[in-house]
């Protein structure tokens, strides 16, 4: 039974809410960069397919949600393959990429990266603050949560 709950409740989820950095965020909106790439805990990435939103929470100093896209593609990549196949369009620069392997001492630059090829990217004219806390491996979004998230009072 337990196997039945889980995927029931695999279906629910319409995508992921993941922190940028508040002085980054708007590389997505502004400068049309369409290629988001994060380190992954050990959990992965199963949950994430073609087709799911991706919620972007400018994390510092508005600590709010600002805007979203579509997930196009996605890809387990090492650094050095994410620059080499999305530069132009990636959201960090070839420094601020090494900069984000180099926070962790131990990981390697093998290390694969969640590379997120985005679409229909919209910022919100009105930024929302999420009902619960943005973690920094993101959160899941149901679509019940999705949905009061657009609903005309936040979408002005």
């Amino acid at each position: 039974m337990r196997v039945e709950s889980s995927e029931k409740n695999k279906d629910k989820y319409v995508g992921i809410i993941y922190p940028v950095p508040s002085n980054l965020v708007s590389r997505f909106f502004d400068q049309g960069k369409n290629v988001f790439v994060k380190y992954l805990p050990k959990v992965g990435y199963h949950h994430l397919k073609v087709g799911d939103k991706i919620l972007f929470y400018a994390s510092r100093q508005i600590k709010k949600i600002v805007g979203e896209g579509t997930i196009q593609r996605l890809e387990l990549l090492k650094p050095v393959e994410a620059l080499e196949k999305y530069r132009e369009n990636l959201f960090l620069s070839e420094e601020e990429l090494e900069e984000y392997r180099h926070r962790r001492s131990n990981r390697p630059p093998t290390k694969k990266l969640l590379v997120l090829v985005i679409q229909n990217l919209r910022k919100y004219s009105r930024p929302v603050e999420p009902e619960k806390f943005i973690t920094m491996t993101g959160r899941r979004i149901t679509k019940k949560e999705y949905n009061a998230l657009r609903a005309p009072s936040n979408s002005k």
